[in-house]
């Protein structure tokens, strides 16, 4: 009935998300980048008095470096921030010792994978949070599966054309990807069990 009523519905599904995901006897990792989305997991998560620790892959490159951001939630939020980089010239630099200190025969040759998998170890985090498609909503696949569900169809192709345009691949591609964010979870989880069968 009012606009607020969206933001307050939106926070109460948010924190009820997170307060079943950040049971654990262990602090809670959260793999923080500095953008919205592993931002607003990590202050609600540390708001509410769980045991975080923040995790920040930062890149060398000065332009792409969001470490800054990082911080500044790390230090309001009052929680430990712990930065690395995998970047190496040479992979296999150091896997011996890496080996080691994760304590596990998969080790994934993404250098960041393998040095965030034995920062998190150290530090004891069994439960890790990220803001991994937290924006998917909001991006084309969720403008478009919005078409869908509201029964526009020629916008529908007209928009997935131009998106697809943009992007440098197929409709078909665009499309399908907003088709399964349209689709209940019902009817994908009985394509899923049928494909698998």
């Amino acid at each position: 009935r009012r606009p607020e009523a969206y933001v307050e519905h939106f926070r109460a599904l948010f924190e009820e998300a997170l307060r079943r995901r950040t049971r654990s006897a262990f602090p809670v990792g959260c793999l923080l980048s500095g953008g919205l989305d592993s931002s607003s997991i990590t202050a609600l998560a540390a708001s509410h008095g769980t045991a975080v620790e923040a995790f920040t892959a930062f890149s060398q490159d000065p332009a792409s470096d969001e470490r800054r951001y990082a911080r500044q939630v790390c230090q309001a939020a009052g929680i430990p921030h712990w930065e690395f980089t995998g970047t190496c010239d040479d992979p296999l630099q150091g896997l011996d010792e890496l080996l080691r200190d994760v304590e596990s025969p998969l080790v994934s040759t993404d250098r960041n994978a393998s040095v965030l998998t034995a920062l998190l170890h150290s530090r004891r985090c069994r439960v890790v949070l990220t803001g991994e498609g937290g924006d998917h909503l909001l991006d084309e696949d969720g403008y478009l599966a919005d078409l869908i569900v509201r029964a526009r169809p020629a916008r529908f192709l007209r928009e997935t054309r131009q998106f697809a345009k943009w992007y440098g691949v197929s409709a078909g591609e665009i499309g399908t990807s907003a088709l399964q964010v349209a689709l209940p979870v019902a009817p994908k989880t009985w394509a899923k069990r049928m494909l698998r069968r």
